[in-house]
């Protein structure tokens, strides 16, 4: 059973870094890390692809703030684009830091292993009830 489950890890880890290397008319697809470290004396929301960070263009920060937890991050697949301007992240004690602009959407959510969430844990929301 663990060797079927490592192969189909290794072919859902394989479909997405062939998705992650697609481009497009309007962009190009990747996994990317999104952070919200601003409560913590981080910046608020830069965008990580492959070890570059950048600052979402306005859209882009509606669309996922309420999907980012306070002092939290998460991975996302997304189709995104350069803008050509640059945009500004805030950052704690006052402080900004300026990156090139990105505008995306997100096309997935993953979790820390690159395999895609259920629909349910794709979006932040207060548990109704306590389990007894």
């Amino acid at each position: 059973m663990v060797v079927f489950v490592g192969v189909c890890l290794a072919q859902q880890n394989s479909s997405l870094a062939q998705e992650s290397a697609q481009d497009s008319a309007t962009g190009t697809i990747a996994v990317a890390t999104i952070t919200n470290q601003l409560p913590v004396d981080g910046c608020s929301y830069p965008v990580t692809i492959r070890g570059v960070d950048y600052a979402p263009d306005a859209a882009s920060i509606a669309a996922i703030s309420d999907r980012v937890i306070a002092g939290g991050s998460l991975r996302v697949l997304i189709k995104y684009r350069l803008t050509g301007n640059t945009g500004q992240v805030e950052c704690g004690f006052g402080t900004s830091r300026t990156l090139p602009e990105i505008s995306f959407e997100v096309r997935r959510v993953l979790d820390g292993h690159g395999q895609e969430l259920a629909p349910e844990a794709m979006w932040r929301h207060t548990p109704t009830a306590s389990p007894t």
